[in-house]
């Protein structure tokens, strides 16, 4: 069964004709990750919405539909780190860039998101463009369109 993410987020709202309140939406998905619920248990409700209730050894939500288990953990990095109190939005947005990176985000593939969506990366990408981590891949370092960082390294690396 998927669990009922979505009662707290149509809540007062007019669903439309034939649309089940059951089913997880991906906004429903990305507040559940922000709010820090249980990845593995978003990634099931998926699989068994998607796939239905055929044996599902060995397939992975990722597999079933990859966009939204992406920002689920992008998703899920920004609902730790604003939780981290400790943490300045520079390191917040390291820590996000560093997901994207990880799961090999593209900008073009984040300019194809709803603006919503995309905003809260956007911005991540905004402020690590202005203060760049300094152990930062060539890949991060691209995504946060500071390609001069990466040339000034490579310029080093051939002296």
């Amino acid at each position: 069964t998927v669990p009922n993410f979505s009662a707290r987020a149509t809540e007062g709202l007019e669903l439309q004709e034939g649309a089940d309140a059951d089913v997880p939406t991906v906004s429903d998905v990305l507040i559940a990750a922000l709010s820090g619920q249980s990845g593995k248990d978003v990634e099931d409700s998926l699989i068994d919405f998607f796939i239905g209730s055929i044996h599902r050894d060995g397939i992975s939500a990722h597999a079933v539909c990859p966009n939204v288990t992406r920002l689920f953990r992008i998703y899920r990095t920004l609902g730790a780190a604003l939780a981290d109190s400790t943490l300045e939005p520079d390191g917040r947005a390291r820590a996000v860039v560093d997901t994207m990176v990880r799961d090999g985000m593209k900008r073009s593939e984040i300019a194809a998101l709803p603006f919503g969506y995309a905003l809260p990366l956007w911005e991540a990408i905004r402020l690590g463009q202005a203060q760049p981590d300094a152990r930062w891949s060539a890949e991060a370092l691209l995504l946060v369109d500071r390609s001069d960082l990466v040339q000034s390294r490579e310029d080093k690396a051939a002296m």
